[in-house]
């Protein structure tokens, strides 16, 4: 069902004391592979207990520590831990698969290590609420047709799972969390592609904006005082959230014609993502995957989405200069001057775009890239 475990050959690693050399990891990687084929789950549960105890939070656990634990989804999902709430493990899982294909690598809003080891122990970055959103936006990628209220309406997909995100949703509105944060910006998202639930959309996000500057995620937590100082996961978090919701911001105030919300003046967060275990994952359709002939990509997810925080950046001056309710004000010469500096950095941002992001449809030597790579060009 699941990759029991990779290590990339390029794993990057972050110390803050201790350096840990790649062949160790490499050694490290092949034995607990090996006590895996032989059943030995609780020994390599022990193991990484306290690896995260005694390296990670320390700070010198890998970046790409999800390598090191993807594996403990299949043995948690073996041994009946994770918590699908209420919903039939296999179509959990299902709907599970489908996000991390597909809406997961448009924002990067949700991080799987995380979310799936805190799924089985009831931690701080999984909730029921946020499980619902993903079962939400997943659902319309299935061809299932339980997910659906009528099984012949794809447009009714989901909606048992937006039933309990609203029951889940008003005793989560009491103090901001980030994982209703993420709830909140997963479903503002799936339902703005519906078209027609754009006045929800709007709502879900504005409150999760709301949470953000609430929970100070628009200032970067590594330059914080001792007192408040985060781990490793924790600052790579509250930056993936932070700038898909800057992302997500921008996209729903150029479609809609509204005012920006969280706005780049107010906010000092890196873009300098430290975990990059998705970007050559490999990446094949996982909806209808029966008809697909696709060979697969890298996914890549990492740098589309560190340059899309970087358009999304543009997108703000551009909202701000051109369609803020001040612009009327503005002489002919000083928009005329603006448009050419906003063109300008439109077509710089095209030329530093890394080569492996760029797409010519006329090379049929290369194959197609993923939808969210598109999605950005």
């Amino acid at each position: 069902m699941h990759e029991i475990f990779s290590i990339p050959q390029n794993l990057e690693l972050a110390t803050n004391q201790t350096m840990w050399n790649r062949d160790i990891m490499a050694q490290l990687a092949h034995f607990l592979k090996m006590l895996l084929e032989t059943g030995a789950f609780i020994i390599v549960w022990l193991l990484l207990q306290g690896f995260q105890r005694h390296g990670y939070r320390k700070g010198s656990w890998p970046r790409q520590h999800a390598n090191l634990t993807g594996h403990m989804e299949t043995i948690n999902y073996s041994q009946k831990k994770l918590d699908f709430d209420g919903v039939d493990p296999d179509l959990g899982m299902h709907l599970l698969d489908l996000h991390w294909n597909r809406q997961h690598h448009a924002f990067l809003v949700t991080y799987r290590p995380a979310f799936m080891r805190d799924m089985a122990c009831n931690g701080t970055y999984y909730s029921k609420l946020l499980l619902n959103a993903i079962y939400f936006g997943a659902s319309k990628f299935s061809s299932r047709p339980e997910v659906r209220r009528d099984p012949d309406d794809v447009r009714t997909a989901g909606w048992l799972y937006r039933q309990r995100v609203r029951e889940l949703l008003g005793g989560a509105l009491d103090r901001s969390d980030i994982t209703t944060i993420q709830a909140l910006l997963v479903m503002a998202s799936s339902l703005f592609a519906l078209g027609d639930e754009r006045s929800a959309a709007w709502l879900y996000a504005g409150t999760a904006f709301r949470m953000i500057i609430d929970l100070g995620m628009h200032v970067d937590g590594s330059r914080l005082s001792n007192q408040r100082r985060f781990s490793d996961e924790d600052l790579e978090i509250r930056r993936r959230v932070f700038w898909g919701a800057f992302v997500v911001d921008k996209i729903q105030s150029l479609y809609q014609g509204r005012p920006v919300s969280l706005q780049e003046l107010e906010c000092n967060v890196s873009i300098q993502f430290m975990d990059h275990y998705e970007e050559l994952e490999h990446w094949k359709p996982f909806a209808y995957s029966e008809t697909q002939k696709y060979p697969g990509s890298p996914a890549y997810s990492v740098s589309t989405f560190t340059q899309l925080c970087k358009l999304s950046l543009i997108m703000n001056r551009i909202l701000n200069k051109v369609y803020g309710e001040r612009s009327s004000k503005r002489t002919q010469s000083e928009l005329t001057q603006d448009l050419k500096s906003l063109h300008s950095d439109l077509d710089q941002w095209r030329i530093d775009l890394p080569a492996h992001l760029t797409y010519d449809p006329a090379d049929t030597s290369k194959p197609i890239p993923p939808p969210h790579v598109l999605s950005l060009l």
